[in-house]
């Protein structure tokens, strides 16, 4: 069974999300914040130019990231939000670029294609200091990440066959780079959250068939 991860996480991590569109009125209730004991909200029109945008999460400290087409339908970019710099197109590898994760302190990951169509998606961290980077791979194509926790540890699952027959976890630290974290003895293996502590727990097989 031919696998394709972006669409597997996607659909199983946006669920009803991934067939909805979001137009250019779509609107974020968002930046939350308490007066006179009573919750009010701002709410704020985001936007890439485009006709859809797609929130795909909101850190602790009301950065919000996701993804939005830009005008034409050229590209889908990856962004972040935050109350005091707006809405940042955070670009992509290629022309497509999806933020599907973050943690605390501002660090954003998900999955971008490049120019080079064979390279299948990559994953990228995103910093503000240090903007867009593919944090490498270890054989095999199409790197979608899941979760990232506060201390910048990543997680998700790669086509370990390059032709869509064999997933498998990863995890990825700046110090260790990625480790391929293998399968149950079946040939799919999806991580889905990870803790402080580094462990991540998600889906696998535990033979081809099952």
């Amino acid at each position: 069974m031919n696998y394709d991860l972006a669409r597997v996480i996607a659909g199983v991590r946006h669920r009803t999300l991934i067939a909805t569109r979001l137009f250019a009125t779509a609107l974020l209730a968002g930046f939350s914040a308490l007066v006179a004991g009573a919750q009010t909200y701002d709410i704020t029109n985001l936007g890439l130019g485009g006709q859809m945008i797609l929130v795909s999460g909101i850190n602790p400290s009301g950065m919000v990231f996701g993804y939005a087409n830009t005008p034409g339908y050229n590209a889908i970019h990856a962004f972040v939000a935050t109350r005091a710099d707006g809405m940042v197109d955070i670009g992509t590898l290629g022309l497509r670029a999806y933020a599907l994760a973050g943690n605390a302190v501002g660090q954003v990951v998900g999955y971008s294609d490049t120019a080079t169509a064979a390279d299948g998606y990559r994953t990228f961290l995103w910093t503000k200091t240090g903007g867009m980077v593919d944090i490498g791979t270890i054989g095999g194509t199409n790197y979608i990440p899941a979760a990232i926790n506060d201390l910048g540890q990543v997680t998700g699952a790669f086509d370990a066959s390059g032709i869509g027959l064999d997933s498998h976890g990863f995890s990825w630290t700046s110090a260790g780079g990625m480790v391929d974290i293998g399968t149950l003895g079946g040939n799919f293996t999806l991580p889905w959250a990870i803790n402080a502590s580094g462990q991540v727990v998600g889906l696998s097989r535990i033979s081809p068939d099952s």
